[in-house]
């Protein structure tokens, strides 16, 4: 039993320790791209869960919806199929969560058949109270490279 505890214990501070404190509020974040609107009232909570760092990031959209999102990062590939309802066109999104050192690597992919709509990788660090996600990659056969700094 005291082993069983211990290894419990150890995982979970293995995991903590891999992966970086997002944890935080954010009243505004500011991006470098005219293309993107600034989320605000940004909050990031994180725990582990079986030994797997889960981040919950809760924000308000520019047009005042409340979005909450989770990311898993365990470095395994989720995918989810839906369709649109105007179009009946079928998309799957895929998302890869890994923490590399001080960052949260996100990958995530949006394809329709036999086409790929987005293929972005956002890094996300934070230094004292300011959170900093830099986005590269493609979406709709153009480059992608944003910053967004929230504080």
């Amino acid at each position: 039993m005291r082993a069983l505890l211990f290894s419990s214990l150890f995982i979970s501070m293995s995991a903590f320790a891999a992966c970086p404190d997002l944890s935080g509020s954010f009243k505004i974040c500011k991006s470098n791209s005219d293309d993107s609107s600034p989320s605000t009232d940004m909050v990031i909570t994180q725990v582990v869960k079986s030994g797997i760092m889960t981040y919950t990031v809760a924000s308000t959209s520019a047009e005042g919806e409340r979005i909450s999102e989770i990311y898993i990062a365990d470095g395994k590939t989720r995918s989810q199929n839906q369709v649109d309802p105007e179009t009946g066109l079928e998309f799957t999104f895929s998302q890869n969560v890994v923490c590399i050192g001080s960052s949260l690597k996100v990958k995530v992919g949006v394809k329709v058949p036999e086409q790929n709509i987005a293929d972005l990788t956002m890094l996300a660090t934070k230094t004292g109270q300011r959170l900093t996600m830099v986005t590269t990659g493609t979406m709709l056969e153009q480059p992608v490279s944003e910053t967004e700094i929230c504080e």
